[in-house]
């Protein structure tokens, strides 16, 4: 007994030896890929290298298991393994399951009203809309094709990551990891060095969110439709690895907003148009928006939308419209008009001809006098005509913007930040702007109960909803969000990015130790940033000096700069003399075979619009985008060569159209305001007008 004793224990001891030896050699292992691994990254991602060359981890750890394999272990939770098995048997299962069947979001196309026949873009898109109809259904979704943007979600120990890269074709991948202790045992277990070497090659993109709030990622990644084109991004391949509450977040958050990338993106006619239309408002030597003047603490604002909520704040603002600034937003002026109110300031933003209709026949010359419309640089000629007074405030990311920029190198007015997608953001952006740090949100309802119009019932857009008995948005695509008095709300995806936008502009005006005070009386979204107040609870008005603060603001924020006169001539001297050699560098090769020819293709034309000057870049950079990004929809998944080629080919005719039509009209016409009329508002306004005359004669 005493040998047999002896000999197990020798066993054992040997076993433990063997066991100390293996785990030297797999620590040793670690070791050497980190240090290989951080050198990479030094040279490639200095950021990551500075943030983890000495880096503690705070929950998880490396462990090497009885059973042979190194696993995580979370050490604040009695080291609960991240992994309950092998891990790279859980990563080879993954992988291949998701080869099987991956999982994909999509950017959705709609097909737009046609209300101008000139206007080339909608009509090109409308038709490659309705070429991939009918073969939405049938074509089926696979990963052996270019992968234009991939998201992995979790790092763990990295196995998958190396095998989505290594086997994959893809371009442009996004890494997101809420815990770096995960991204950091990955660069103890897997080789970064070809990971890097292939997605940092030309014409593809690695960009990784290690430890990043998902907000704030989003807001990066929402830059990413100018940088690697909406073509790229049309199809979005997810591979989810943990189901993390942050990784839950940001996923929700991408398949709610990252498809507004699409109506981001801006397209031919409208930049035409905006360009027109700045110019011909520089030539009208309108004066700018400034904003050096301290911030005016003490003198409220009274910022109004035309949402539902606006109904039951009537009487509130004619009770405080003495002592506060009344600030229009958009329609809300005809509104407002409908009550007797008349603002201080109104505010436009659309550039469309179209938009002027709502504010000519919802209100009348008289009523208009004396109210001062501060618009962006791209109003309508029609819009600016309305108004004894005009201010123009300057759009960032515009091509007039450039132009204005462009006459006045010196004195520069400031860009009207986060002024999109809706006016009521370009409302708060010029409140801001003006110093005013004291507002009351009214009509600004973001979000509504269900069932509930979506604006003012003294709106002119209510009106023409109640003709058409519909609602201005299609319920399958709202969702729920929070509710600025509990519970939920119904938004869609415009009025959720109005939110956003409004909720960044905030943070950043605080971020530079600014006091706002932003009160919210609406019964609809939750705004971050404002208070939710009831309307019993608003305060109240006194004391202000309106005149004088008005007359301060005319003064100090209100500036004319030199007076300058843009004729076409010049203009088409100066800016489109190269115009010509650029359409062949633009177009699509007739013969292409497969998705990977039509992927570089794509790549190409998009790295030379990209490349231009700015005029072109703005110019036809956004219907690019989209056409691209709706050939792509067509052909990716073509399920053989015959249907890759007839999609391909009507594809390819429709964008050729497009860049025939927008190089000859830059050539003839470029200058030409937009003509647009919305036939809707002119209806109802002569409807309005016959039945006040029936009554007159009764």
């Amino acid at each position: 007994m005493t040998e047999t004793h002896t000999e197990s224990n020798t066993t054992s001891n040997i076993q433990q030896m063997l066991r100390h030896a293996e785990m030297q050699q797999v620590q040793l292992k670690l070791e050497i890929t980190f240090k290989r691994n951080m050198e990479a990254f030094k040279q490639l991602a200095p950021q990551i290298y500075e943030q983890f060359i000495d880096y503690q981890p705070e929950e998880l750890r490396l462990i090497y298991t009885e059973d042979g394999f190194l696993n995580l272990v979370n050490y604040k939770l009695n080291n609960k393994p991240v992994y309950t098995g092998d891990p790279a048997v859980f990563c080879e299962e993954q992988y291949q399951a998701f080869k099987k069947q991956p999982t994909l979001s999509n950017i959705h196309f709609g097909k737009t009203k046609i209300t101008n026949e000139q206007h080339i873009h909608p009509i090109v898109i409308n038709n490659l809309i309705d070429q991939h109809a009918p073969l939405r259904n049938n074509q089926k979704r696979h990963v052996d094709v270019p992968i234009g943007f991939m998201i992995i979600t979790g790092c763990g120990l990295g196995y998958h990551i190396e095998k989505c890269v290594n086997e994959l074709d893809i371009y442009n991948l996004c890494i997101f990891d809420p815990h770096k202790d995960s991204f950091y045992a990955a660069l103890h277990t897997i080789d970064w060095i070809p990971i890097l070497q292939k997605m940092c090659n030309k014409g593809r993109m690695l960009k990784l969110f290690i430890g990043v709030d998902p907000k704030d990622a989003m807001t990066d990644m929402k830059l990413l439709t100018d940088k690697i084109g909406l073509f790229n991004i049309v199809y979005t391949f997810i591979f989810r690895h943990f189901n993390s509450k942050k990784e839950s977040e940001f996923l929700e958050t991408y398949r709610k907003e990252f498809h507004l990338a699409a109506a981001g993106t801006g397209f031919f006619d409208d930049e035409q148009i905006s360009l027109a239309h700045t110019i011909h408002n520089i030539n009208q030597h309108f004066p700018y928006l400034y904003g050096n003047t301290p911030p005016i603490h003490d003198t409220p604002v009274i910022l109004i939308g035309n949402g539902p909520s606006l109904d039951k704040h009537i009487d509130y603002i004619k009770n405080n419209k003495e002592n506060a600034i009344i600030i229009t937003c958009g329609t809300a002026l005809s509104s407002l008009a409908k009550t007797g109110i008349k603002p201080d300031f109104h505010i436009e933003m659309e550039r469309s001809a179209a938009t002027p209709s709502y504010i000519k026949h919802g209100t009348t010359e008289q009523y208009r006098q004396g109210i001062r419309l501060i618009c962006l640089n791209t109003a309508a000629p029609q819009m600016t005509e309305l108004f004894d007074d005009v201010c123009l405030a300057l759009k960032p990311n515009d091509l007039g913007t450039l132009f204005i920029e462009d006459i006045y190198p010196n004195n520069r007015p400031p860009k009207l930040v986060l002024c999109n997608p809706t006016v009521t953001n370009a409302g708060l952006s010029a409140a801001l702007v003006l110093g005013f740090r004291t507002m009351v949100l009214v009509g600004i309802d973001l979000g509504m109960k269900d069932d509930e119009d979506h604006h003012s019932s003294l709106s002119i857009y209510y009106d023409i909803e109640k003709k058409k008995a519909e609602k201005s948005n299609n319920n399958k695509n709202n969702y729920k969000i929070a509710g600025n008095f509990g519970g939920e709300v119904t938004t869609n995806a415009i009025l959720h990015a109005t939110r956003s936008s409004m909720e960044m502009l905030i943070t950043q005006v605080k971020r530079q130790n600014i006091e706002l005070t932003i009160y919210n009386p609406n019964e609809g979204a939750y705004i971050d940033g404002t208070l939710p107040t009831a309307a019993e609870d608003l305060p109240s008005f006194s004391g202000t000096n309106k005149a004088a603060i008005i007359q301060q603001l005319l003064r100090d924020n209100i500036k004319s700069l030199t007076p300058k006169t843009i004729s076409e001539k010049k203009f088409k001297q100066r800016h489109l003399k190269d115009l010509k050699a650029l359409k062949s560098k633009l177009d699509l090769p007739a013969r292409i075979k497969t998705s990977a020819e039509l992927h570089r293709a794509m790549q190409k034309i998009f790295k030379t619009i990209i490349a231009c000057k700015p005029l072109y870049k703005l110019l036809f950079r956004g219907s690019i985008n989209s056409a691209f990004t709706l050939v792509v929809q067509s052909t990716l998944f073509s399920k053989n060569e015959q249907e890759f080629q007839e999609s391909f080919t009507q594809g390819r005719k429709q964008y050729q159209r497009l860049l025939e039509h927008a190089f000859s009209f830059m050539e003839k016409t470029p200058l030409l305001c937009d003509t647009t009329v919305d036939k809707d508002a002119v209806r109802l306004a002569e409807e309005s007008e016959s039945n006040s005359d029936a009554t007159k004669n009764n």
